[in-house]
């Protein structure tokens, strides 16, 4: 499993810890991959419940590799972080937006069997605990991994203003004639806003879902709360953007459906994260089926969580 946050003080999240650990006691072998900053840094609470779960974890048995150390004390702490989320458990493979965190979020996994690719990712993610970084890993190549004639999974090393799966996503924003659609974490700014706004300008039906800033953490709290606003308002009139009702959990989906092509993964479209240069995740497809039900099961959550509201 690879994930970016870890917060094992939630019962689910510690529920799951015992389980792994009831695993590798019984000799499966279990693997967890994290980013050393995040796993390190927050509420005392938090980082104290981590490392007591990383503690009960090993003396179980399971290896348990800390990656993309920071290399100065005094650098930005969003710099080079792994932020891809995979998990493979015997041949089924989980590519997505879900953390090891709480649960009552709003997120997207994709999932398939494949025993070939399940071995060829996991020698994917023992290269990375080896190097330490997706980066040294992948030699600062974004990585290819073709699943069928319509799809393929990305994962994009971590090289700041690099980013393969940005750029796919930019390209099929670019390249649409009818519909986009795109569920994200923060309000879309800098290329991918003015891609958007582009498309609806051509006449394409374009629908954004995000969260209301007041959601995210401080410091993009005080980023997006002044800057979504002026997006909104900067927005093409037929653009149909939709901001989370308050009182709705935190959306964590980084879908994007542009006509036929479908993105879904870890990487919030965001140039920010480019710039810094983060690892990332997705699968990126061509079959319209794919991209239906993805959208089908962002609209399941969102309905359900309004009829109990």
């Amino acid at each position: 499993m690879m994930a970016m946050a870890f917060r094992p003080h939630f019962s689910e999240i510690s529920d799951l810890v015992r389980s792994l650990c009831e695993a590798a006691e019984r000799g499966a072998k279990v693997q967890l991959i994290f980013d050393t900053t995040t796993f390190e840094t927050g509420r005392t609470k938090w980082v104290n419940a981590r490392r007591a779960a990383k503690h009960d974890l090993e003396d179980s048995g399971v290896k348990v590799s800390l990656v993309n150390r920071r290399q100065a004390k005094l650098s930005n702490p969003y710099s080079g972080r792994l932020h891809a989320k995979i998990s493979i458990i015997n041949d089924q493979i989980f590519v997505g937006g879900c953390n090891l965190n709480q649960v009552d979020q709003i997120d997207l996994m994709a999932s398939w069997k494949d025993s070939g690719q399940a071995n060829q990712l996991a020698g994917v993610l023992d290269k990375i605990i080896a190097s330490g970084s997706a980066r040294s890993a992948f030699e600062d190549r974004d990585l290819v991994i073709q699943i069928d004639n319509q799809t393929k999974m990305i994962f994009d090393a971590g090289v700041p203003h690099q980013s393969l799966i940005y750029d796919l996503a930019l390209q099929a924003i670019d390249e649409s004639s009818k519909s986009v659609f795109a569920a994200l974490y923060f309000f879309p700014t800098g290329k991918t806003f003015r891609r958007l706004q582009a498309a609806a300008k051509r006449g394409v039906k374009v629908r954004l879902l995000h969260n209301r800033p007041a959601r995210y953490e401080l410091v993009y709290r005080l980023i997006y709360t002044a800057v979504a606003p002026i997006g909104r308002r900067r927005l093409h009139k037929s653009v149909l953007a939709e901001e989370l009702a308050k009182g709705l959990p935190l959306m964590h989906v980084k879908l994007l459906t542009a006509d036929k092509t479908t993105i879904l993964g870890s990487h919030n479209l965001a140039p920010s994260g480019v710039n810094w240069g983060t690892a990332e995740t997705a699968i990126i497809s061509t079959d319209p089926k794919f991209g239906h039900a993805s959208i089908e099961a962002v609209k399941a959550q969102l309905n359900a969580l309004t009829d109990l509201t």
